[in-house]
Protein backbone atom coordinates (compact mmCIF):
# COMPACT_ATOMS: atom_id res chain seq x y z
CA UNK A 1 0.00 0.00 0.00
CA UNK A 2 1.70 3.15 -0.76
CA UNK A 3 1.21 6.03 1.42
CA UNK A 4 0.01 3.64 3.85
CA UNK A 5 1.53 2.44 7.26
CA UNK A 6 4.74 0.49 6.80
CA UNK A 7 4.79 -3.13 6.37
CA UNK A 8 8.00 -3.42 8.31
CA UNK A 9 10.24 -1.07 10.15
CA UNK A 10 13.81 -1.86 10.07
CA UNK A 11 16.37 -0.46 12.41
CA UNK A 12 19.98 -1.47 10.31
CA UNK A 13 21.11 0.63 7.72
CA UNK A 14 22.96 -2.13 6.40
CA UNK A 15 19.92 -4.60 6.06
CA UNK A 16 17.32 -1.80 4.45
CA UNK A 17 20.23 -1.28 2.14
CA UNK A 18 20.86 -4.87 1.44
CA UNK A 19 16.69 -4.99 1.12
CA UNK A 20 16.79 -2.40 -1.36
CA UNK A 21 19.76 -4.12 -3.72
CA UNK A 22 18.02 -7.42 -3.62
CA UNK A 23 14.88 -5.46 -4.69
CA UNK A 24 13.05 -6.15 -2.20
CA UNK A 25 11.52 -2.32 -2.14
CA UNK A 26 12.60 1.06 -1.02
CA UNK A 27 14.97 1.79 1.62
CA UNK A 28 15.49 5.53 2.68
CA UNK A 29 18.36 6.05 4.41
CA UNK A 30 21.08 8.32 4.38
CA UNK A 31 22.91 9.33 0.78
CA UNK A 32 26.45 8.86 2.32
CA UNK A 33 26.03 5.98 3.56
CA UNK A 34 24.78 4.22 0.26
CA UNK A 35 27.82 6.31 -1.43
CA UNK A 36 29.42 3.03 -2.95
CA UNK A 37 26.58 1.22 -4.11
CA UNK A 38 25.22 4.64 -5.65
CA UNK A 39 28.63 4.68 -7.43
CA UNK A 40 28.87 1.16 -8.65
CA UNK A 41 25.02 1.29 -9.83
CA UNK A 42 23.92 -1.40 -7.43
CA UNK A 43 21.27 1.45 -5.99
CA UNK A 44 19.33 4.51 -7.31
CA UNK A 45 18.61 8.02 -5.92
CA UNK A 46 14.83 7.99 -5.92
CA UNK A 47 14.37 12.18 -5.89
CA UNK A 48 11.04 13.63 -4.14
CA UNK A 49 9.03 16.26 -5.79
CA UNK A 50 8.02 17.30 -2.41
CA UNK A 51 10.02 16.87 1.04
CA UNK A 52 9.41 14.13 3.02
CA UNK A 53 7.62 14.67 6.55
CA UNK A 54 9.72 15.33 9.30
CA UNK A 55 9.62 12.24 11.85
CA UNK A 56 9.56 11.65 15.45
CA UNK A 57 12.57 9.75 16.55
CA UNK A 58 13.22 8.22 20.09
CA UNK A 59 16.26 7.07 21.49
CA UNK A 60 16.27 4.21 24.94
CA UNK A 61 19.38 3.99 26.69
Amino acid sequence: MIGGPAAAALGSLDLLLQFAQAGLGVACIIRDFARNELGQGQVVELLQKSPIPPRKVGLIH
